[in-house]
């Protein structure tokens, strides 16, 4: 599964950098771990949270901004593209620092969560939280174990 993270989605703040090769390369891991074709493609679309709160209005009819949103999408003839992930910037900014974890990890962490909505995961059971909070950690330690490869 590719990730195509798009340009000029992302609001002006110098201090924040996408980890994009980790961001892909999670893409990779998620897809490969759920059996996913890798001609499978999602947008990753970084946001404000004005338009976050918009499409959760229009979409979940909740008025309010979140940390991620996913859209699957039926994929066709035309098109690879299985579904967008929407993250909220300054939301992602907030949660990385009551987390205490870095940006860089909660932007992977969201990323992983819209992956596995994407393809069908969800949480509104407490059964089905657990197992889709496992495999978001599986994914996470699969990327930490293979940037830990790399390094050696």
């Amino acid at each position: 599964m590719q990730l195509n993270i798009l340009k000029d989605t992302l609001p002006a703040s110098p201090n924040i950098r996408l980890p994009r090769q980790k961001l892909e390369a999670l893409a990779v891991i998620v897809g490969l771990q759920e059996k996913v074709s890798e001609r499978a493609e999602v947008n990753l679309i970084v946001t404000g949270d004005e338009q976050v709160r918009a499409l959760n209005k229009q979409y979940r009819q909740l008025d309010k901004t979140t940390d991620v949103l996913s859209f699957p999408m039926e994929r066709d003839e035309y098109s690879d593209v299985i579904g967008e992930i929407y993250i909220s910037l300054p939301r992602a900014s907030l949660q990385a620092n009551q987390f205490q974890h870095t940006i860089s990890y909660e932007f992977l962490r969201l990323t992983c969560h819209g992956l596995y909505h994407i393809i069908g995961y969800d949480h509104d059971t407490d059964e089905t939280a657990e197992r889709m909070e496992a495999l978001e950690l599986r994914a996470l330690e699969a990327l930490k174990k293979q940037e830990s490869s790399l390094r050696s």
